[in-house]
């Protein structure tokens, strides 16, 4: 813990310039001290800093749903002046990450500087869930200055437990799992709890993440555990549709057997977690590293189905009208986003040059037929897949060997976010609702991206208009440089929608002299959305022909009968590779 500390120590004197103590805040929990931080270019917030919302998980704990913090005690002060470290987490593309704790349920509090918390209008308040698969990620990369200096807004950035250490499962009782989904609620909780005495309206509180973020905000959305903790949410590139392929119940055995704890095929599951407990954070990690890299997706221990947070599968959960309304979801205001390549990142995730051209046949049928496994639309050789194949390849996908790169992002994309988050916003607009419903497109290209040389905005490429990070190549190509002229333009626009939506319900308000009107909501009818860029605008229908192939056509070929084949197709892709 002590070399922990040290790295985090190190992190928050490199990620702020400056550092002034600020006054003390008497909240619920206890008296919190905080530190008045300096970014880059002079701008400045009050940040209460790796505030312990839980009791450590380990021991007994590893497992186990989070427990609450009590606080500092009576008369104590807590000092929340330092970043703590993230979360354990070794996941197959990026290694050990290091400074990393398993005592680390932890939040940050963002608060405009100079504030007097005491009196004034209680200020609007969004909670950031990091994204990162459920494997890997931290609250302390992402530094909401451009929220919290420029749109006086209170921004509160948490931690969860990740990969093994947060969704391990026996599936059943002994150890249901979702211990990620459990920590970011119990953050809620706090929030909802002690917000008020930082000057946050705990009745204005948005919950706002992107990827894996944003899939937890949308079953946050949807899990009955969690409504009534927040008004609004924003879903950035990802959604409840989003298949990460939702793992088997019996994992366990598989992780067990290895480190000792499973040497008989009928071990009960508590003597696998006893003896499981008792193995090193470095041990778990590594093996879950291993067992992942096993796995077509990357990963081993994900969210289920526990029949508590998740009651059931995500996409019959959101058709279940009774559900829905007993989860208050028409009460939600929903802004929800993605980008328009959203698939270039994957090519670095899965281990592919995206300085390559064309790539084989062969890559493309395995890749799209791994994500219709886990999105349960059929074999690899069935209807399906062929149409999905037609599609994207056209005449080519039975006589060419070759695919080309931007073929292969698009349909990557498409799969992975494009067509999840259009499920999931045309799902809540035929929802009775009485909250409002807004969809954008980001749709520019940029001077940077994560995933290399593809125009456009990858998966991942909004985080460094919205945030400002530790080093903006903390991720894969990354980027060295500032913004240029016209992307701090829209970095302003992009972070300005997305606070006026916290404050207001309504992310038109900064942007409304640049359009000249109001972003329409969402409906099935018209579909509007706003198409986020340098010169931005209203239009109709995103991706229209694109997604249809996933939104319609596939949820037809899912109910035909197997024995429909294209004869024509197969007897000529036969011989391909």
């Amino acid at each position: 813990m002590a070399v922990g500390r040290i790295c985090a120590l190190l992190l928050v004197t490199t990620i702020f310039d400056e550092i002034i103590s600020t006054p003390i805040i008497k909240a619920p929990w206890g008296n919190i001290q905080g530190v008045d931080v300096q970014g880059r270019g002079g701008k400045k917030m009050s940040g209460y800093l790796g505030i312990p919302f839980a009791l450590p998980p380990t021991g007994k704990l590893r497992w186990q749903k989070p427990q609450p913090h009590p606080g500092p005690g009576d008369g104590k002060v807590f000092e929340a002046t330092t970043l703590l470290p993230a979360c354990p987490q070794e996941v197959p593309w990026m290694g050990v990450y290091n400074g990393t704790s398993e005592d680390c349920l932890t939040l940050n509090v963002f608060v405009p500087v100079g504030d007097d918390v005491t009196s004034g209008a209680l200020k609007p308040v969004m909670v950031w869930i990091h994204g990162g698969a459920f494997q890997v990620g931290d609250a302390a990369s992402y530094r909401p200055t451009k929220l919290v200096a420029d749109n006086d807004v209170i921004v509160v950035t948490i931690q969860y437990r990740l990969g093994v250490f947060g969704f391990l499962s026996t599936g059943d009782a002994t150890s249901p799992g979702n211990y990620g989904l459990w920590d970011q609620r119990l953050a809620l909780v706090w929030v909802k709890d002690n917000i008020r005495a930082f000057g946050g309206d705990p009745d204005l509180v948005t919950i706002f993440g992107e990827s894996a973020g944003a899939m937890s905000v949308g079953y946050h959305v949807i899990s009955p555990a969690s409504t009534g903790l927040f008004r609004r949410a924003i879903t950035q590139s990802g959604s409840p549709y989003m298949q990460l392929c939702f793992p088997d119940s019996n994992k366990i055995k598989e992780l067990a057997s290895p480190l000792g704890c499973s040497s008989d095929p009928g071990t009960p599951f508590t003597m696998m977690l006893d003896c499981l407990r008792g193995k090193s954070v470095e041990e778990l990690a590594h093996m879950d590293k291993i067992l992942g890299s096993k796995q077509d997706t990357g990963f081993m221990f994900m969210p289920r189905v526990d029949g508590e947070f998740l009651i059931d599968s995500p996409a019959r959960l959101m058709t279940d009208k009774g559900h829905m309304a007993s989860v208050r979801v028409e009460e939600v205001d929903i802004l929800n986003g993605f980008n328009n390549r959203e698939g270039a990142l994957l090519l670095i995730l899965l281990k592919l040059n995206p300085v390559k051209d064309v790539y084989t046949a062969r890559h493309f049928r395995h890749l799209l037929s791994t994500w219709m496994t886990c999105a349960d639309l059929g074999p690899a050789n069935g209807v399906a897949f062929k149409m999905l194949e037609f599609f994207y390849r056209g005449t080519d996908a039975f006589t060419n060997r070759s695919v080309s790169l931007d073929t292969l992002v698009q349909a990557l994309g498409d799969a992975l976010f494009s067509a999840p988050s259009m499920m999931w916003i045309r799902t809540l607009a035929v929802q009775p609702h009485t909250s409002k419903r807004y969809l954008y497109w980001l749709n520019q290209n940029l001077s940077f991206n994560w995933g290399g040389p593809v125009p456009g905005t990858h998966h991942a490429d909004d985080l460094l208009l919205e945030f400002e990070f530790l080093t903006e190549s903390m991720l894969f190509s990354g980027k060295t440089g500032p913004l240029t002229p016209e992307e701090e333009k829209l970095s302003s626009d992009f972070v300005a929608m997305l606070a006026d939506f916290a404050r207001t319900g309504n992310p038109s308000v900064h942007l409304r002299s640049s359009l000249g009107e109001d972003i329409p909501q969402f409906t099935s009818q018209g579909e509007a959305y706003l198409s986020l860029s340098t010169n931005p605008s209203i239009q109709h229908h995103v991706m229209r022909e694109r997604l249809a192939v996933w939104l319609q056509l596939l949820t037809e070929v899912k109910n035909v009968t197997n024995q429909l084949t294209l004869q024509v197709a197969q007897d000529r892709t036969k011989d391909e590779l």
